[in-house]
Parts: structure tokens; C-alpha cells; sequence
């Protein structure tokens, strides 16, 4: 049996460190069980909990060009003091780990509210470029992901555009006040 695609397109650095687009191609020894498929050929996605993810590190590094940039880990801690807030209330949290055929590696949700079934995508700013991010993120697993509801979780109040466009495709506004605190806007 073989699949509708044979490989998928991914972005990896070459022997120069210089990122290129590759195509990665899923081979399986030959006496492998071959994928489950559905009628038209294409893999189903699997989705399971996973813990929250522990964040260690203050910081860590990346490379984007070959320069070593010190990145804060604002969104993980940010993630982490709601969780806290969700936990203190007898709420409960996880992850989602969603598992697609034609994707090489794993999605990751934030944050899962298993009280209020509700998938949360967090951002570490509230301006428009990371709210539109999260947006779209959040739209991406909520298709592989049961839920009642959806929310983004950011550091501060994004301003009342930002509130309006979330609200608009039905999307809860969570951000932390100054000094401690969460306020969450429901559309």
C-alpha cells in the first residue's frame, strides 16, 4: 500500500548552516504494518494528552542566521502561572499531542483546560502579529482537537481590536493583570 503523498516539504539547515527547504520522505522497513488509511488514501491524525511540559531553563538558545540569540522562556512562564491559577481553583491541565500523516513530526498544544474542555494557544505579547499567530494556531488544532471551547492566553490586555477579532470567530481573550491575576474576556 502506499500513501497519496510520498513525502512532505520541511525546512532544515545545510552542511553551511544555511536554511534550505528539503523534502522528507517516510520510508518504512519492508516488513513494516503499513500506515492506517481512510477511503481516500490518506492517513488519520491521532491525537492523545500529554503532560505539561517542564520548563527548566530561564533561557536557552537558538540560532536564526548563525547568530546565537538569548531567548526569554516569557510564554512557558506566562503558561505556567495560568496553569497554576487553573490548579488552584481544582481545575485540571494538559497538552495535546497531534500526531498528522503527512507532517513529520508532532503538533503541541499549550495549554487543554480539562474542566472547561477548552484549548488554549499562549502567547509571550499582546501585540497584533502574536495575537494573529495565536489565532491561527489555535484554529489549526481545534480541528484535530475535541473541545467546547477556545481562548488565547497573553501577558497583558492586547486593546479592544484585538479583543473584537477573537471574539468574532468565537474565541475567549485570557491575559494576566498587573500584579497577579488572570481576566479572561468570553465573546
Amino acid at each position: 500500500m502506499t500513501l497519496s503523498t510520498p513525502g512532505y516539504a520541511e525546512e532544515a539547515r545545510d552542511r553551511l548552516g544555511d536554511l534550505r527547504k528539503v523534502i522528507v520522505f517516510r520510508l518504512l522497513p519492508i516488513d513494516a504494518e503499513a500506515p492506517k488509511v481512510d477511503k481516500a488514501g490518506v492517513g488519520k491524525p491521532t491525537v492523545r494528552d500529554v503532560p505539561m511540559e517542564a520548563h527548566r531553563a530561564e533561557t536557552f538558545q537558538v540560532e536564526p542566521k548563525r547568530d546565537l540569540t538569548t531567548a526569554e522562556r516569557r510564554e512557558a512562564d506566562l503558561v505556567d502561572r495560568y496553569v497554576g491559577a487553573v490548579t488552584g481553583e481544582g481545575g485540571t491541565t494538559t497538552r495535546k499531542e497531534i500526531k498528522l500523516p503527512d507532517l513529520g513530526r508532532a503538533l503541541y498544544t499549550d495549554l487543554f483546560d480539562g474542566g472547561r474542555a477548552e484549548l488554549v494557544e499562549a502567547k509571550s505579547s499582546a501585540a497584533r502579529h502574536h495575537v494573529r499567530l495565536a489565532l491561527g494556531q489555535l484554529l489549526d488544532y481545534a480541528r484535530y482537537v475535541e473541545h467546547k471551547s477556545r481562548a488565547v492566553l497573553l501577558p497583558s490586555y492586547p486593546g479592544s481590536d484585538l479583543v473584537d477579532l477573537l471574539h468574532s470567530v468565537n474565541v475567549a481573550c485570557i491575559y494576566e493583570q498587573e500584579g497577579g491575576g488572570f481576566v479572561r474576556l468570553d465573546p
